[in-house]
């Protein structure tokens, strides 16, 4: 499913249909949001859906233990995670190219690996 699918259009029809009958509830909005994109990322590739799952988990418990000691270091530590996570995605493939370049040159080969981060 692309975002310009017929597919994904009557989703978000669907999605925007639930969601203002709900406008005086933001907490039932904000579950319908959470559901809603993970039901697209599913459907666009479950590994998507997977990573964004790990990433949610991890956001969450940093949140939570950010809320509880209020320390510093933990809130360091939790946006090195969200910089070191991006990052990977942004730039896997570029130093991924010119890692096998470097093995090449040498005879040795790489894994095929391709990682996409998903959008959002």
């Amino acid at each position: 499913m692309t975002y310009f699918s017929l597919e994904f259009s009557i989703l978000m029809i669907a999605f925007f249909a639930i969601y203002w009958t709900f406008k005086n509830d933001y907490k039932i909005q904000n579950i319908l949001i959470l559901i809603f994109s993970y039901i697209i990322y599913i459907l666009i590739n479950p590994y998507f859906a997977l990573v964004l799952f790990i990433y949610t988990f991890f956001i969450h418990y940093f949140a939570l233990l950010i809320f509880v000691r209020r320390k510093r270091y933990i809130f360091a530590t939790c946006m090195a995670f969200i910089i070191l996570n991006l990052c990977f995605f942004k730039y896997f493939p570029s130093i991924k190219g010119s890692v096998d370049e470097i093995l090449n040159f040498f005879g040795l080969e790489f894994l095929n690996i391709d990682l996409v981060l998903p959008i959002g």
